[in-house]
C-alpha cells in the first residue's frame, strides 16, 4: 500500500499500540477452550492482560503459563503470585492469632512456582489475606523487590477510611522498592471526592523515594464477594460450612 493510501485510510482515525488491562481476573477463562482466545478484550484493544490480581488466582504460575501454551491463548498475559491463595495454601482460612513462621514463607518462596511471575499481588479485604499484618507484607514485599518485580495491592479500606493510617493507603509497605501500585476505587458515597487527599498521599511518598503509582477504574461500580463487603473478617475465620453455621447461630447471627 503507498503512503498515500495509507494516509487517507487513517484519516480522523488514531494509530496506537496494545493497551494493557492491569487488572483483570481472567485467570480461569484463560486457561479454557472456549475462552482463551481473550476475544472480549482483543476487540476493544487490549493486547495484555494481568492477572492474579487482588491476591486470587494460580499458585503454580509455571503450571499456569505450561496450560495458556499449551492450548494457546489470543493475548498476552502477565501474572502475579496471588498472596490470598498462597497463604490458605501454607496456613490456612486462619486469622491473626497465629502469625506465620519465617519457614511458612520461604516454603512458597524456594518452590519455584512463581517463576515467570512480575510481583506479588494482595487482596487485602478478603479471605485469609484480611488477617495478615503488615510485617508480613514488607517480608514478601522484599522477595518481589529482590526479583525486580512490583507489590500490587487492593488495599484494607476504599470506603471513608480510604487515608487513614495504618488502614489503606497509608499501609503501604514503607520504603521498600518493590514498586507498590495501589488499585483505587471509591467504595461508597461517604468515600466520593477524597481522590485528591489519596492523590496527596501517593505525591508525598513519590517525593520521599518511594517507586509508586495508583490506577483507577471511572465507572461507578463494582463487584466483589459480598462476604467480604458486608461479614467482618473475625466471621469468616475456617470453612464457608463454619461460617454458614454462625449465621445460623442465635447468639452469633446478630453480632
Amino acid at each position: 500500500m503507498g503512503r498515500q493510501a495509507a494516509r487517507s485510510r487513517c484519516t480522523g482515525l488514531v494509530v496506537a499500540p496494545g493497551f494493557i488491562d492491569l487488572h483483570t481476573h481472567s485467570d480461569t477463562p484463560l486457561t479454557r477452550q472456549e475462552t482463551a482466545a481473550n476475544l472480549n478484550y482483543l476487540t476493544q484493544g487490549l493486547t495484555t492482560a494481568v492477572t492474579g490480581n487482588c491476591g486470587s488466582g494460580p499458585t503454580d504460575v509455571a503450571a499456569y503459563f505450561k496450560t495458556m501454551e499449551k492450548q494457546g491463548i489470543g493475548s498476552n498475559v502477565i501474572h502475579q503470585v496471588p498472596h490470598n491463595n498462597v497463604r490458605l495454601k501454607v496456613m490456612g482460612n486462619a486469622n491473626g492469632r497465629r502469625p506465620p513462621k519465617s519457614r511458612a514463607h520461604a516454603r512458597p518462596r524456594r518452590a519455584g512456582h512463581a517463576r515467570r511471575a512480575w510481583g506479588l499481588s494482595t487482596g487485602l479485604i478478603y479471605n485469609p489475606g484480611t488477617y495478615s499484618k503488615t510485617d508480613e507484607l514488607v517480608e514478601l514485599a522484599k522477595v518481589a523487590a529482590r526479583h525486580g518485580g512490583f507489590y500490587a495491592s487492593h488495599i484494607r479500606d476504599e470506603g471513608p477510611a480510604v487515608c487513614r493510617p495504618g488502614r489503606s493507603v497509608d499501609n503501604r509497605p514503607q520504603g521498600r522498592p518493590a514498586r507498590p501500585c495501589l488499585p483505587h476505587q471509591g467504595v461508597g458515597r461517604a468515600a466520593w471526592g477524597k481522590a485528591g487527599e489519596v492523590i496527596a498521599l501517593i505525591r508525598r511518598a513519590r517525593k520521599d523515594g518511594i517507586d509508586i503509582t495508583a490506577d483507577q477504574y471511572p465507572y461507578p461500580a463494582s463487584s466483589t464477594s459480598l462476604a467480604a463487603m458486608v461479614i467482618p473478617p473475625k466471621f469468616r475465620e475456617g470453612s464457608a460450612k463454619e461460617m454458614l453455621e454462625r449465621l445460623d447461630d442465635p447468639v452469633l447471627a446478630p453480632r
